[in-house]
């Protein structure tokens, strides 16, 4: 079973015939969840998010929001490149009792972003075969709500807490402190330096030379990477692909070129209107780039979500990619690729993680201690049609 912050609503079973699948619903107040159960059969593929967000009149994070909580349950699988499947039925999802399952909390900025549902996912079939069930808490991308949903771990009633930190440093101290207490923490994806908390992430160093060097192998000498600056550029997965990037180039014997490398003074965007903003500063920087007179043949985005504008921008300078300019990202996050292409780039390796956390909740639940030492495991290059060989006169 999966406990989340939102209250959702039930599914009105009148609703549930042939023609509603072809009814506008009746304003804002059918909710996205009442809706694709109404609307849709068992056996049936569902929308795109963006078209159930117009046809309802609210955001895509909404949708992404029901969608994960679906997913969540058992009642429609997400499959990368061809959408959301409809598998159940709402009576299919049976409560766990209370008294069997310990509760552990999953906490990180946006339940809906492509490696949270994947992780909530593993997460919750790992925690199951353990005998917890798993609860669910957003701080959505707020420091002050992350503390809280800390804080709240305090009161009671969770057995442990698997976090993906978005604010490392306003949350050291409180972390610290339940780990002091004794309260079961792993931390995913992101260690925070210098706390002794069992943690497991991706190795995003590894991941980032693997794509760069894949562009090299296919003769690109003129590689640019745009990445996000400032205090962002600090965080633990930039910091490290930007250095996997420089290594591989040095790696290959290519001395790395300060002027195609561009830092996007705005957040990570993996939620609106972050995500815009990401886009448009990766447009702008990409749009400086090949206005160079020796413009790069390749771009290593930092994130998937960058890829948008690079590509707006590419095409916008009549350059078809990727014959003109390959473009490779970070995250295999398929719902963030430009339109039309199947993104290079380096997926995280969720099921793995997921196995790695559940089993150091398992054994902390069990008075086991764990290492504090972090487990790092390896991404995965996947290839796509976004990059090719560079074009003969730049060979």
């Amino acid at each position: 079973m999966v406990m989340n912050d939102a209250s959702v609503s039930q599914v009105d079973q009148s609703e549930k015939s042939p023609g509603a699948r072809q009814k506008r619903p009746r304003g804002k107040s059918k909710s996205v969840r009442e809706y694709i159960l109404g609307a849709f059969s068992k056996g049936d593929w569902l929308p795109p998010e963006t078209e159930i967000a117009s046809l309802l009149g609210v955001t895509r994070y909404a949708v992404a929001q029901a969608l994960n909580e679906l997913h969540v349950q058992g009642l429609v699988v997400r499959e990368p490149g061809r959408g959301t499947l409809l598998v159940g039925e709402a009576e299919s999802v049976m409560p766990t009792p209370v008294s069997v399952a310990k509760t552990v909390v999953f906490i990180c900025a946006e339940l809906s972003s492509y490696l949270a549902l994947g992780l909530i996912s593993s997460l919750q079939r790992d925690l199951g075969d353990r005998d917890c069930r798993i609860a669910l808490r957003s701080s959505d991308h707020r420091a002050n709500m992350e503390i809280a949903r800390i804080k709240e771990l305090r009161s009671g009633g969770f057995a442990g807490a698997i976090i993906i930190p978005d604010s490392p440093d306003l949350i050291h101290s409180e972390i610290l402190s339940l780990h002091q207490s004794g309260f079961p923490i792993v931390l995913m994806d992101r260690p925070i330096e210098g706390l002794p908390v069992p943690s497991v992430a991706t190795d995003h160093f590894a991941g980032a030379v693997e794509v760069v060097s894949h562009l090299i192998s296919l003769g690109h000498r003129r590689i640019a990477h745009i990445t996000y600056g400032g205090q962002w550029h600090e965080s633990h997965a930039v910091t490290l692909r930007h250095k996997g990037y420089l290594h591989a180039l040095q790696q290959a014997g290519i001395e790395p070129d300060d002027s195609l490398v561009s830092y996007l003074d705005v957040p990570p965007g993996d939620s609106s209107p972050d995500t815009q903003r990401s886009e448009l500063s990766a447009y702008i920087a990409m749009h400086k780039l090949l206005a160079s007179p020796a413009r790069p043949t390749a771009v290593f985005a930092v994130s998937d979500y960058l890829c948008k504008g690079i590509a707006l921008a590419a095409t916008n300078h009549g350059l078809k990619i990727p014959e003109q300019i390959s473009i490779a990202g970070f995250d295999h996050d398929v719902a963030v690729w430009p339109d039309h292409l199947v993104l290079t780039t380096c997926a995280h390796p969720i099921r793995e993680l997921a196995q790695a956390a559940a089993a150091m909740m398992s054994a902390a639940l069990n008075g086991t201690p764990i290492p504090a030492e972090p487990v790092v495991i390896p991404g995965r290059l996947m290839p796509g049609n976004s990059t090719c060989p560079p074009p003969s006169p730049t060979r």
